[in-house]
């Protein structure tokens, strides 16, 4: 499987990056000078636009192999959206694409940090840690960053966890009364699965409550006093 190469930086673009979704609708005017009109998901189409300054050689080299390895337009690569969630639902998990530990209790429509009601509640009813996880089809080497709001209402260790081929990589964040981003940056050299775990103080009920969770390559502004490569690549992905 070929993917799109992440630069040094631990991103896959640097700014100004652009994306367009592009959308179609199918109009049939009838006899009676009646029009109806549905929507053509299978002509939807997304467009990114990358521009780079200043790659180091090894960065031109990799952009370019894979140029020569796809032939093109020829053949598919995978491409993680720089500018997008890499997880999906992240907002709710109570969807099927997560994987919530049996005693792991799940409440939605909790208060969030911008006044609305998008976080939820995670309650951890067992006496040993319960996790929530999501596997995406994502390169195992690449360098990603999770970040999530968090607030406990009694002393627990919340642990952002990342693993792969066995091998699995967490940070422990002590989440207070009230709701701040919560980060963790992580490379792994090693199918990704992204989730949390939830360790309860002794003898109590650990109660979570998060909101916006997001696993990302994240982009970068780079400054160079030279121009020696200036590429700008047009991708676009047909739904």
């Amino acid at each position: 499987m070929l993917h799109y190469p992440q630069l040094t930086s631990g991103s896959v673009c640097q700014f100004p990056v652009k994306r367009r979704t592009t959308l179609r609708t199918v109009s049939n005017e009838l006899p009676s000078g009646d029009n109806i009109r549905m929507s053509d998901p299978g002509a939807a189409r997304v467009r990114w636009q990358l521009q780079y300054l200043g790659l180091t050689d090894g960065e031109r080299s990799s952009i370019e192999q894979l140029f020569e390895a796809a032939e093109g337009r020829l053949t598919t690569f995978t491409f993680l959206d720089p500018t997008d969630n890499l997880l999906m639902w992240s907002e709710d998990y109570t969807k099927p694409v997560w994987t919530v530990d049996p005693l792991l209790q799940v409440t939605g429509g909790i208060a969030d940090p911008f006044g609305g009601s998008g976080a939820m509640q995670l309650t951890n009813t067992a006496q040993a840690p319960q996790s929530a996880t999501q596997s995406i089809g994502a390169a195992s080497w690449f360098q990603y960053c999770l970040s999530v709001y968090l607030r406990c209402d009694s002393p627990s260790t919340i642990q952002l966890v990342i693993s792969a081929a066995g091998q699995e990589l967490r940070s422990a964040i002590p989440p207070g009364p009230g709701l701040p981003r919560q980060g963790a940056f992580h490379p792994i050299r090693m199918s990704l699965a992204f989730g949390w775990n939830c360790r309860q103080a002794h003898g109590s009920t650990s109660l979570a409550h998060r909101w916006n969770r997001s696993w990302r390559r994240g982009t970068t502004r780079r400054r160079w006093s030279e121009p020696a490569y200036i590429p700008e690549l047009d991708l676009t992905r047909t739904r």
